[in-house]
């Protein structure tokens, strides 16, 4: 089904018409405003622990240790830098608290609670009445291993680790759930779990064929009975009263229209928001996993998302397609 979204997809050209917000946009997410709040200071250690009299280091709390991890992920830095980095903004903002060291910063990433991506709902306008778009996909991220040129000099192969991320996006752009597994995990797997993240409900979900499961089908009913389900089906598809009646109608309206036609009609384009979000991580975050324990990992990738949907709440381009 790939290939024949591609031929359905041809090179378009589009033009940003936001320019000036946008470049606004782009221009905060450099500062230390958005990340710094007026009561870090009181939310930076666990009160019990502040004036306990026995001599004990202070606890930090999950707050600080979070915010510590989530500006070393924001400037990509490594956690020895970041320990100077954020120790520096709070000697600049008069504050005594004192960066957690950077041996603290990993051991505690591994312990935070984190469930699902952080967004502030207050900052994010949906028109009234209008259909809530949510779509499924995920992408590899690079574990470790030896670059290209290492490679290439030295003649060896490459062995490197995956991990698979996967994402559930609304269309304001919200990663509203993330999921971090083993590359052999299938995507149609951990549907459940991304899906029972959303926060509110979707009326079309959109997937590409890794989701064209039974389960996948009954876990968006479970999540919306009305909801249209528009998920691109296998080579061999065909109408059956076994499958989802959404699955039928997605086969019925191919042999009619064909996939040209089926990809307009159920708004099958959509699915670019999780694209979208997909190579926004690639970039802003990096295509590879910073951490290498597995629980770092899941917690690096819910904090991670949480930096995308505060930059998307800063401002997204708005883009019209061109001839």
């Amino acid at each position: 089904m790939a290939a024949k979204n591609d031929m359905i997809r041809k090179e378009q050209k589009h033009k940003v018409n936001n320019w000036p917000d946008y470049n606004l946009s782009l221009k905060k997410r450099g500062s230390l405003e958005i990340w710094i709040s007026d009561d870090i200071e009181e939310l930076w250690y666990e009160k019990d622990t502040i004036n306990d009299g026995t001599g004990k280091p202070k606890k930090y709390t999950e707050k600080s240790i979070e915010l510590s991890y989530s500006l070393k992920l924001a400037f990509k830095q490594p956690l020895r830098q970041t320990e100077g980095f954020v120790n520096s903004i709070l000697k600049m903002a008069g504050l005594e608290a004192k960066c957690p060291d950077y041996s603290t910063l990993s051991r505690r990433c591994a312990t935070l609670d984190l469930k699902i991506p952080k967004y502030k709902k207050s900052e994010v306008e949906r028109e009234a009445n209008k259909e809530r778009i949510i779509t499924l996909d995920s992408t590899g991220l690079k574990q470790y291993g030896k670059d290209e040129w290492h490679q290439e000099k030295h003649n060896v192969k490459p062995r490197r680790s995956w991990k698979k991320l996967h994402l559930v996006v609304d269309d304001n752009n919200i990663i509203q759930g993330v999921e971090l597994t083993e590359k052999s995990v299938h995507d149609s797997e951990v549907a459940s779990d991304l899906l029972d993240q959303v926060q509110g409900l979707g009326d079309r979900y959109i997937a590409d064929g890794a989701y064209d499961t039974k389960k996948v089908y009954e876990e968006i009913e479970r999540q919306n009975e009305n909801a249209k389900i528009v998920i691109s089906p296998r080579e061999n598809a065909v109408i059956s009263d076994e499958w989802h009646a959404e699955r039928n109608k997605t086969l019925d309206i191919i042999d009619k229209h064909g996939y040209k036609g089926w990809y307009k009609i159920r708004k099958y384009g959509f699915q670019n928001y999780a694209e979208l979000s997909m190579q926004r991580y690639k970039k802003i975050i990096g295509p590879k996993m910073h951490s290498r324990d597995i629980r770092r990992q899941k917690n690096e990738a819910v904090i991670a998302t949480s930096i995308l949907n505060k930059f998307t709440t800063l401002g997204m381009p708005i883009s019209k397609k061109v001839a």
